[in-house]
């Protein structure tokens, strides 16, 4: 149960903040606002999560549990963590992105052999 409650964690922080304002993980990581939001539901996901007695797996390595605010003077300690571990998300998101483009243009490239092939071997716009 613990790593579907840190999988939600991920979703309601930096997902949720990216659909909501509507932009990437690397522009969320730029808001001070936007940040001090995500650390509240942080905080929030995290409270509920051990008030149902669940402990959070790690993610990527992290143990998220760090994220729990002592008090809101905490926002600022937990800064420099919720920015190194976006910049993680931000960095593996763009690698994912670059797999899909090169699988889209192999996709793509072979469709169009298929295409010739059915054909005959004739491209269509040759005649």
């Amino acid at each position: 149960m613990g790593i579907k409650w840190a999988k939600l964690l991920m979703n309601a922080t930096f997902s949720g903040m990216s659909a909501a304002l509507g932009c990437c993980f690397g522009k969320v990581l730029a808001s001070d606002p936007a940040m001090v939001s995500l650390a509240y539901i942080a905080d929030e996901t995290i409270k509920v999560a051990h008030a149902y007695g669940i402990k959070l797996e790690r993610i990527q390595g992290k143990d998220m549990k760090v994220l729990e605010l002592q008090d809101e003077n905490d926002i600022s300690n937990k800064m420099d963590f919720i920015k190194r571990f976006g910049d993680h998300i931000v960095i593996q998101k763009r690698a994912c992105y670059k797999t899909w483009k090169r699988k889209e243009k192999l996709k793509l490239t072979l469709s169009t052999v298929l295409f010739v092939e059915r054909e005959g071997g004739r491209n269509k716009n040759s005649l």
